[in-house]
């Protein structure tokens, strides 16, 4: 079961980080039984979709993009079987660095867990995607371009 909060500023972002060595997904501890996911997040404050994006990838993976190298490719509000009612925005991150050299050992300590990062090949990685949500996305058409 998972221990979803309504997110502070109504917005929630996730990155779709591409590089060299493949697809930056994280273990989401939030879950009963942690499940990968999609670097991202619910926003804080007075955060804008992009803050949150770049916030969420920094903490979560320890790659640290320019705003400008994000890429807005979707805004879907509320995702189907949801209880909460926010703007969940999807960015694209695509970079020549190896993200592995970022994210290879690389641990967030949290209260409730540990986030890991693995990179999956894009052949393997809609079945490597766990949490219902971010597998929704991946299934979007937009996704699967972007991807390409």
């Amino acid at each position: 079961m998972f221990t979803h909060k309504v997110c502070s500023n109504g917005i929630a972002a996730v990155v779709i980080a591409i590089g060299r060595d493949g697809v930056a997904l994280v273990k989401d501890p939030l879950w009963e039984t942690p499940q990968w996911k999609f670097p991202g997040g619910k926003g804080v404050g007075n955060e804008s979709p992009l803050d949150v994006a770049v916030r969420k990838l920094r903490e979560e993976t320890g790659v640290v993009p320019e705003p400008v190298e994000l890429i807005h490719i979707l805004e879907k509000k509320r995702f189907e079987g949801s209880e909460n009612e926010h703007m969940f925005h999807v960015f694209g991150f695509k970079t020549g660095l190896y993200l592995g050299e970022c994210a290879v050992g690389f641990e967030v300590w949290r209260t409730k867990g540990v986030e890991l990062v693995k990179l999956v090949s894009r052949r393997f990685l809609e079945t490597s995607i766990e949490v219902p949500n971010h597998k929704a996305l991946f299934r979007d058409c937009n996704i699967r371009s972007f991807l390409e």
